[in-house]
């Protein structure tokens, strides 16, 4: 099998050597030979993927143009909701902090990862819907 589509939005390369390609028709790894596909079978309900990361806990994290959020466990994708309805158009960044957090920033705020789904969160007061790329870290832990 070959990649699902030849327009590649996100190339992450997981913690086991594997090469995760995501595309507008879904996402595929490659072991080095051959790829294997997923898509809606597989639990994908948004084929645009634009995001990968393997978390800390070797957890894989897809994110869609959908405005969704995926985790991937035993060849199946399982959806986490966000708290709000997801009130923003763009997934922009899917970080992990060195604490282990998981956020995702879109064009309309920040979301943490709390206890199964995506809690809309305010870093700094008065920006709490304006688009914000990604967090960052001081050596300190403190997020600007």
């Amino acid at each position: 099998m070959v990649c699902p589509d030849l327009y590649v939005l996100a190339i992450y390369q997981d913690s086991r050597g594997f090469l995760w390609v995501g595309t507008v028709n879904g996402l595929s790894r490659f072991d080095g030979k051959h790829f294997v596909s997923y898509g809606l079978r597989q639990g994908l309900t948004s084929q645009y993927i634009n995001h990968i990361l393997e978390d800390k806990q070797g957890r894989l994290w897809a994110g869609t143009m959908g405005k969704q959020i995926f985790r991937f466990s035993d060849n199946r994708f399982i959806e986490y909701p966000f708290s709000d309805s997801a009130k923003f158009r763009y997934i922009l960044n899917l970080q992990e902090l060195n604490n282990g957090e998981l956020w995702v920033s879109t064009d309309s705020g920040m979301y943490r990862f709390e206890t199964g789904n995506w809690a809309k969160r305010t870093l700094v007061p008065g920006f709490e819907n304006k688009i914000c790329l990604q967090i960052l870290e001081t050596e300190k832990g403190h997020l600007l």
